[in-house]
Order: C-alpha cells, then sequence, then structure tokens
C-alpha cells in the first residue's frame, strides 16, 4: 500500500512538472504571438564594447567618378553594388564590385503611368531581381538585375516604406501608415494579391513615423531594426517572432516625438532632442550588423557599426566609423559604405577583419553566445 502510495505521488510529481513546462511553453508561445509589437527584452548588456576604428582601404567621390549627386542608399550582391542617386532622380547606379566600374543604370520613366515612379522611394535586392517602391503612391516594380522592366503592381492600402522578396517571390512591406490595421508588415505575392500581415500595433495609438527603419529578408527570416525605436526584431516566414530585444544604447523613446493636433489632422515629428537608433541594417554570417545613428547634434559625433548575433539579438560589439556614414554592406573581403565626406557622397571600402577582430574579442572577453 505504501509502495503504491509513493509511486503515485513519484507520477504526480512528473505530471506536474511536465504540465508546468507545457503551460509555460504555450504561455511563451502565446506571448510571442499577442504582445505588442513594442515589447522587447533587455539586451544583455547595456554598454559598447568598441573593438577597433575602421580605416579605409579605398575612397570614391560619386559625384566626381559618376555623377552620383546624392547617393543614399547602397545594396550589394555577388557581383555588383547597387547605389540609389537622389530619390527624385529615378537612378539606381550599377558598379561592378572587382572594378569599381559603372555597368549599367536601372531607371523608370519619371511619372504615375504603367512603368514609371514619381521617385525611386526604396530599393532591395533579391536572388534574381532588383525591388523598387513607392510609398505616396503605393507602388512596387519588379526589375531584373540587368536592368529589365519586369512588372509593378499597386499595394492599394498599404504603403510600402520599406520592401523585401523572399526566395519563392513573394514580398514583404513595411508600412506605418496603415498601422491603423491593426499591423505594419504586409504580405503579397509576386503578382501583387494580399496575403496576411504580422507585427502586431493594436494598442499602440497611431503615430507612423514611430515605425520607420529598415527590414531585411534572410535565410528564410525577417529582421527589422528601428529607426526611432531602439528595438531589433526577428520573424520567421509564417510571421511568428522569433526575438525581440532592445539595442545596446536603450533609449526611452518617448522624447523622441512630438504630435501637433489640428482640428482635421495630426502633424506627427521627431522632437529636436531626439536620440535615434540606426539608419542601417545587413546580415554577414552569424551577426546583424546595424549602422547607429545617434545624436547627430553631437560633438564630436560617433557613428558605429554594432553587432548582435543573429539567432538570439544579442549584442557582440562595436566598430568605430570614422565619418558620418548611411548604408553598410559586408562581403569576406570588405566593408562597403556610403560615407558624407566634406558634404560630399563617397563610397568608401574598408577590410573586412570582422572574425579575426571578433575572435580577439572572444578571447578577451569569454563566450559572447549567451
Amino acid at each position: 500500500m505504501c509502495e503504491n502510495h509513493s509511486f503515485i505521488l513519484k507520477n504526480l510529481r512528473y505530471y506536474c512538472v511536465f504540465l508546468i513546462v507545457v503551460i509555460y511553453g504555450c504561455s511563451r508561445e502565446n506571448l510571442l504571438q499577442d504582445e505588442s509589437f513594442l515589447i522587447k527584452e533587455r539586451q544583455n548588456v547595456n554598454e559598447r564594447v568598441v573593438v577597433d576604428l575602421l580605416a579605409p582601404k579605398a575612397s570614391l567621390n560619386l559625384a566626381e567618378e559618376f555623377g552620383i549627386l546624392d547617393a543614399g542608399a547602397i545594396r550589394m550582391g555577388d557581383q555588383y553594388i547597387y547605389i540609389r542617386d537622389r530619390p527624385s532622380l529615378n537612378k539606381i547606379y550599377v558598379l561592378d564590385k572587382d572594378g569599381l566600374e559603372h555597368v549599367r543604370t536601372i531607371s523608370p520613366g519619371i511619372g504615375r503611368g504603367p512603368g514609371e515612379l514619381t521617385a525611386i522611394g526604396n530599393f532591395s535586392l533579391s536572388n534574381d531581381y532588383v525591388i523598387l517602391s513607392n510609398e505616396t503612391h503605393a507602388k512596387v516594380q519588379i526589375w531584373s538585375k540587368e536592368g529589365e522592366f519586369i512588372h509593378e503592381f499597386l499595394t492599394e492600402n498599404y504603403f510600402p516604406h520599406r520592401v523585401q522578396m523572399w526566395n519563392d517571390k513573394s514580398i514583404t512591406i513595411l508600412s506605418p501608415r496603415s498601422m491603423n490595421s491593426e499591423y505594419i508588415f504586409f504580405n503579397f505575392d509576386s503578382l501583387g494579391n494580399f496575403q496576411n500581415s504580422f507585427g502586431n500595433v493594436s494598442d499602440v495609438e497611431f503615430n507612423p513615423i514611430r515605425f520607420s527603419g529598415n527590414i531585411l529578408v534572410h535565410d528564410d527570416h525577417f529582421y527589422f531594426k528601428g529607426y526611432s525605436e531602439h528595438i531589433l526584431s526577428k520573424w520567421d516566414k509564417n510571421g511568428n517572432l522569433v526575438f525581440s530585444v532592445t539595442t545596446v544604447d536603450d533609449i526611452p523613446e518617448e522624447l523622441n516625438y512630438v504630435t501637433f493636433s489640428g482640428t482635421e489632422q495630426q502633424v506627427f515629428q521627431y522632437s529636436p532632442n531626439a536620440i535615434f537608433s540606426s539608419v542601417g541594417i545587413s546580415i554577414y554570417h552569424d551577426y546583424i550588423v546595424v549602422v547607429h545613428r545617434g545624436d547627430w547634434n553631437e560633438s564630436p559625433y560617433r557613428q558605429y557599426l554594432d553587432l548582435y548575433h543573429k539567432v538570439n539579438g544579442h549584442y557582440v560589439a562595436s566598430l568605430k566609423l570614422p565619418y558620418i556614414s548611411g548604408t553598410v554592406e559586408l562581403d569576406d573581403e570588405h566593408i562597403y559604405a556610403l560615407h558624407r565626406i566634406n558634404e560630399e557622397a563617397h563610397l568608401v571600402i574598408y577590410e573586412n577583419d570582422l572574425n579575426e577582430l571578433l575572435d580577439v574579442h572572444h578571447a578577451t572577453r569569454g563566450n559572447f553566445l549567451h
């Protein structure tokens, strides 16, 4: 009798532990799905670790070399570098990565008709295509990397602030102006048919500038890095949240915005003393590389490449940039950055010593994959 009683108690304990694990797992799953988009876990550290100052290997004045008057964004494929000039000029210059020579220009007609854009608001690359978008007129265009127009579609009530294409040619856009629909990310198939949405902001007061930022598709995952929100998040292809973390310099975002209310409309602005988060995001092997922005009124101005592990979003280390920087791209040999030097746009190239620097950092600081 005592043995049976002991057996029952022992199995009851196992059952309770199992039940707690199941409940926690379900609760965690629901937490990831149902919580506000702005809920984020604290970063593993709260202070930057600067491992090096990047030293330029080469620098090209883009206006002098190619006639690029106001370079605004850079993207990189296997062979070519793509640089967008001033949006209203509707030009993306394609440079050979090895020789840095101008290969071609992708330039849609200027206007609102078929095949036209009033301005290239943003662009991205997939394996085979160049994707252009115009937020104001809710239009997405698909071009081949050889510079041939493929097709376009309108996203109707969703306004493509940023756009990314998956391997199956479906497209995800970031549309902060559509947050009154309760979401800010929207999926379309390759022909522009709406599929679904994710990124729940239903409990956040409408403020479209709050959700400006950069998005990136990489290895069947989707990443978001806020411009004024100090948040880094990762999602799977089905819109399930993998992680949402603060950045290393987590700042109270409420100080970043000013809203003016009139009788018929509201005006949203960044506050004069806003502390911004980032102006660019890319992936290099196991790392999410974030171009820090911070406070451009700071003197002397300090800007960094911040590295986070792409598995869990934990901060790893930082590299200091010598000039004011926009977007940055990396391959195994070089780091390519758009910089403002003496008020002119330059493409600056650095040696990519990232693995060596992080090996040293790892040896001196211990295991950062935690």
